[in-house]
This record gives structure tokens, C-alpha cells and sequence, in this order.
């Protein structure tokens, strides 16, 4: 590959931003993460790298949080069964709030795997 400039000498690297061939001798500037052709490219770049920090700090805190929702869900599921098994007790009407409590639990359940496929998906 050859220098998109100067189009006699050899390419030492290509541009991030373009893909353009850069040599040595002034076409290529280093970016610390990077070679760049210079001028927009350069702020392509660093926006580029600058959403590559981004989306590693949410995925840190997306991680940290995994689990959450679903014991959350499964919470809300428990209290309902819970108070249905109170009413049971009490000799109430219980179906209503037994189903309800069934399906929050069985929602948590849901959360979870997707959770953990997409879990095990990102890594």
C-alpha cells in the first residue's frame, strides 16, 4: 500500500478515521491510540474512541446490575404470594392474588435468563 500523499513512498500505517495509506514523513499522526490523516479524521477518531470509553463504563455498570431486576421482580412476586396465603388463612378469596403472585414470579424467571444470555452473549 502507498501513501494516499505521496503516492512514490510506502505506507507505514492507514488512518482510522478513512482507511488512507499514510507514510512517515508527515502524513501519519499519532493519536496515543491510534494514526490519523489528519484534520477531521482526527476528530473522528477521538469521538470514536471517546464512545468506545463510554460503552465500556456501561457495560461495567450494566454488569453490576444484572441480577437486580429479576430479584426485584422475584420480591414482588413473594409479597403477593405471600398475602395469599393470608387470605387463604383467613379463609378468603385467594385465586386472584396467588395468580398474580405466580406470574410476577414467573416473569423474574424470564428476566433472569434473558439476563443471562445476554450475559453470556457480551462475553
Amino acid at each position: 500500500m502507498q501513501c494516499y500523499k505521496h503516492h512514490d513512498r510506502a505506507a507505514v500505517g492507514v488512518c482510522r478515521g478513512c482507511g488512507k495509506g499514510l507514510c512517515a514523513e508527515g502524513c501519519a499522526e499519532d493519536l496515543g491510540f491510534g494514526l490519523s490523516c489528519g484534520g477531521e479524521c482526527s476528530i473522528r477518531i477521538g469521538h470514536i474512541e471517546a464512545l468506545n470509553h463510554k460503552a465500556g463504563a456501561a457495560y461495567t455498570a450494566g454488569r453490576r446490575y444484572l441480577w437486580s431486576a429479576p430479584l426485584l421482580i422475584a420480591i414482588m412476586g413473594g409479597v403477593f404470594l405471600y398475602s395469599a396465603w393470608v387470605e387463604y388463612q383467613s379463609g378468603r378469596d385467594y385465586w386472584f392474588t396467588g395468580t398474580f403472585g405466580l406470574l410476577w414470579l414467573l416473569a423474574a424467571l424470564a428476566v433472569f435468563l434473558r439476563n443471562r444470555t445476554w450475559a453470556r452473549a457480551i462475553r
